[in-house]
């Protein structure tokens, strides 16, 4: 179950509020999102670090996919050479059928975000492999497939999915990012970071726009190579390119704090306190750097806010692995933890 958490950040069709973007990605740390076909950006990623403010599916690959089923369908099937050929009978069957496999495509695509906002990954990987049956060259549905794979643990399988969405979508950042965070998963930090430059890249080149995700995923590879100067540097641009990325702006203030910008880091950590109250991991940072300061009280206080919200701060394995703190954080809050 773990893995899943770790890696439940994509796939929500729409852009959510603060709160459902919460509950949904859970304070994790990498940050993929589903896609959609196509240049169109509606900006609805989910980060995975995503929680709060962000939410771990941004711009779906799928917001296209059963129109250009259907247009597929249709075009192929009931083109005009053909259609000379049919009685009106004929045609009419023949573009019910096309309208009927429009809806088909379009109730799958809906059922498997479904399952995966219900965590139910496994089921949702059965839907895009049925969308994929109905449509081999749908890009969008290999990479939100990789997206299921990768939250089950299946790293290998999801980087031939993203792979494959590559050779589809060529100009579409998504699968480049999905990749990374599945080479992230089997410890490929190098290849993660290589893979997020290239999502980057193909954001400038497509949308004439860095990729804040991108930029936040590498700061989380470079975090675990334990380069926290380039970590640091790659959550401050995210931060920068999207105010309102909260796990970006929170990762920048965490590793200021490593970096022994204490005074700069509970700066920050305070406005996105009051700004997102329901954010759980800036309530427990400023716990554990209150508690140091000798503000006892306050370290309560933010304490008793963040384990309101999110319990498993409690939990150091799930801090150093899984929501994957700065070393020194994760040194203040066991110290904190054995104090209490």
């Amino acid at each position: 179950m773990e893995t899943a958490i770790l890696f439940q950040f994509t796939w929500m069709p729409q852009q959510h509020t603060l709160d459902s973007q919460y509950s949904a990605l859970q304070c994790n740390k990498l940050v993929t999102r589903a896609t959609t076909s196509g240049p169109t950006r509606p900006h609805s990623r989910v980060y995975m670090n995503s929680t709060p403010a962000n939410n771990c599916a941004r711009r779906e690959f799928l917001v296209k996919t059963a129109a250009s089923l259907f247009l597929f369908t249709f075009t192929n099937i009931a083109s005009p050479a053909s259609a000379a050929l049919l009685s009106d009978s004929e045609s009419d069957i023949v573009q019910q059928s096309a309208i009927a496999e429009f809806k088909q495509a379009t109730q799958l695509q809906d059922l498997a975000f479904e399952y995966t906002n219900r965590f139910e990954f496994a089921q949702a990987e059965v839907i895009w492999t049925k969308l994929i049956s109905m449509k081999p060259s749908n890009a969008a549905a290999y990479s939100n497939r990789g997206n299921c794979r990768t939250s089950q643990g299946k790293f290998d399988a999801a980087i031939e999915d993203f792979n494959k969405a590559i050779e589809l979508a060529p100009k579409e950042p998504d699968p480049f990012l999905g990749k990374g965070v599945a080479l992230e998963g089997l410890g490929l930090f190098k290849e993660a970071i290589d893979s997020y430059s290239k999502a980057n890249a193909v954001s400038l080149e497509t949308f004439n726009k860095e990729d804040s995700v991108a930029w936040n995923n590498k700061g989380n590879a470079y975090g675990a190579l334990n380069e926290w100067e380039k970590s640091a540097e790659c959550y401050a641009l995210a931060a920068s390119l999207d105010r309102n990325f909260v796990f970006a702006q929170s990762n920048a203030a965490l590793a200021l704090a490593h970096l022994g910008a204490v005074e700069e880091s509970k700066k920050r950590m305070r406005f996105l306190a009051l700004k997102y109250p329901s954010f759980a991991d800036t309530h427990a940072a400023l716990a554990v750097l209150d508690w140091k300061d000798g503000n006892r009280s306050k370290a309560e206080t933010e304490w008793f806010k963040a384990l309101t919200l999110d319990p498993r701060y409690k939990d150091i394995d799930w801090v150093k692995n899984i929501r994957r703190w700065p070393p020194t954080m994760v040194s203040g809050l066991e110290k904190f933890l054995g104090f209490k």
